[in-house]
């Protein structure tokens, strides 16, 4: 567990910095991805949470990790990435430990953020790498049990059942063609749809989904229009914000998709108040994409009534 600090504005309280006799002083950060990288410890996943990550800019105290997470590839069954830290800028006692510092296959980057007038908004470069998960909606009538787990088995599982098995969309295509290009025609529709706010998304959000549908289906978790329906929800909606009749109109055409039929756009420009009140009180149980639907229903409201809406304040 990292807190992130309001001060934060660049990336030496993560990775560390040089101090005025040329020493070393390695960050948070650094010190777990130094632990994770030991061959002995290659096999266990390790889980960094990144506390209010918002509360500073993500762009400037994150931008180094960011840009490092691009330059994964596969070298001797291990994904790797570029070097953290210029290994030439450090002295030789430092150079053994800090030198060769990456980002290992074995770490997993979890960020918990709140939204309000306190914190800082996420620009695009960061919504591309991540996946969106709300806890928006909380059930209180929730309480602890009194089941004894004592004889539950604790199961070590190895890196390799979380660690990713593709990076690029070749390294699946062969097999899965058919998923690939369904997937991507929903893609194509999507974006004709957000290019009108410059919200469409490119590559490397294609390929996510992709990964993320092809999994799905070899394992067979879930429908494919249920797992569509939450990469809707955590890759394509946390980009839709503004205030202006163009947001909205984007709103509408994506709720069509959702809902899986067609609406009277240019009425409900007017007024889209029977979309919003009947997801708050029932929903619409034959949605396609019911997750999504009522996350654009909250939007819509939100547009409506305070004249400005994003996935974050719905």
């Amino acid at each position: 567990m990292i807190p992130v600090r309001p001060d934060w504005s660049d990336p030496s309280d993560l990775l560390g910095y040089k101090d005025l006799s040329g020493a070393y002083r390695p960050g948070r950060l650094s010190e777990v991805l130094v632990e994770a990288s030991d061959p002995a410890n290659q096999h266990k996943p390790y889980f960094i949470c990144l506390d209010e990550m918002n509360l500073a800019r993500v762009e400037y105290y994150f931008s180094d990790v960011l840009s490092i997470i691009e330059t994964q590839e596969w070298q001797d069954e291990r994904i790797i990435t570029s070097s953290l830290i210029n290994k030439d800028s450090l002295r030789l006692e430092d150079q053994l430990t800090y030198g060769d510092l990456h980002l290992p296959d074995n770490v997993y980057l979890i960020g918990t953020v709140n939204m309000d007038e306190t914190t800082h908004p996420f620009s695009k470069k960061v919504l591309d790498r991540a996946n969106t998960i709300e806890f928006n909606y909380i059930n209180l009538e929730q309480y602890p049990t009194y089941t004894q787990l004592a004889n539950e088995e604790v199961l070590k599982v190895n890196n390799s059942f979380l660690r990713s098995e593709y990076l690029q969309l070749v390294d699946v295509y062969r097999d899965y063609q058919d998923l690939i290009h369904k997937t991507t025609e929903k893609l194509v529709k999507i974006n004709n749809i957000l290019e009108e706010i410059h919200s469409h998304v490119g590559f490397r959000i294609r390929d996510s989904i992709c990964f993320y549908m092809v999994y799905n289906q070899r394992f067979k978790l879930r429908t494919d229009d249920e797992a569509f329906d939450t990469q809707l929800l955590q890759k394509i909606l946390p980009r839709v914000q503004g205030s202006s009749s163009s947001v909205k109109r984007v709103l509408l055409q994506l709720m069509q998709g959702a809902l899986g039929k067609s609406l009277s756009v240019t009425e409900l420009m007017e007024d889209a108040s029977e979309l919003y009140l009947r997801w708050n009180s029932m929903g619409e149980a034959d949605a396609k994409h019911p997750q999504s639907a009522r996350k654009i229903a909250f939007m819509l409201r939100r547009l409506e009534e305070d004249g400005f809406t994003s996935y974050w304040l719905s």
